[in-house]
């Protein structure tokens, strides 16, 4: 979708499939009531030319997949594009600040969906705005430089947290081990990749706050 004219408005809502209560929703979030909490799923391209996959339809019945990993927002990060709205974008009625990023290994309990080697972030955010607010922080995974066979970044978890004006608020945020591997087809399994890596975290795949480098779990 296009948007030629988005700088010409203060904000748009993108409402999707919203069902029956509607009205009473976008309601509350046009006059303030409720805090809007969505973020994109997909990335809105400034140019029709942009889109990493422009068409996609078969040549002589065959569809080729000759991008790999490189769709969506992916895509865009390779070939250094800026979007119209990247993914993960989102607004809302206050401001946040992103004041530290912690790792550490998630040791699996009972009852707990972690793993071994996952990876623990705690992120500490501030409501440096007016008013209560939601943010969703999300964390992304760096590729090893010059590693052309894997995206820029990746999402790799996301969370979301709730604060009063001046409040800070630790999130909480699970890396599966799985983010750190890479999966071999001749041997049907997933193997670590060698690191370092760089976790970044911010609002969106483009607007990132914090970064620290880690080794695998």
């Amino acid at each position: 979708m296009l948007m030629p004219w988005a700088a010409q408005v203060a904000a748009i809502v993108q409402a999707w499939l919203p069902g029956q209560a509607m009205g009473e929703a976008l309601a509350d979030v046009l006059l303030g009531a409720a805090e809007p909490g969505g973020r994109l799923p997909v990335t809105f391209p400034a140019a029709e030319a942009d889109c990493p996959v422009l068409h996609a339809a078969p040549v002589d019945g065959v569809l080729r997949y000759d991008e790999g990993l490189l769709i969506g927002y992916r895509g865009y990060d390779r070939q250094g594009i800026s979007p119209q709205f990247a993914f993960g974008h989102g607004l809302g009625y206050t401001t946040w600040e992103y004041e530290s990023v912690h790792a550490s290994a998630a040791e699996p309990g009972p009852g707990s969906q972690r793993r071994a080697g996952d990876m623990e972030l705690t992120v500490t955010i501030r409501n440096t705005g007016r008013r209560a607010g939601k943010e969703v922080v999300q964390a992304y995974l760096a590729a090893a430089p010059g590693d052309q066979g894997r995206p820029v970044r990746v999402l790799a978890a996301f969370a979301a947290v709730t604060a009063e004006p001046g409040e800070t608020a630790d999130v909480r945020l699970r890396v599966p081990g799985r983010a750190f591997c890479r999966y071999d087809e001749a041997r049907a399994a997933w193997l670590p990749v060698p690191g370092p890596f760089t976790l970044q975290v911010g609002r969106s795949s483009r607007d990132l706050r914090l970064s620290l480098i880690v080794t695998a779990p």
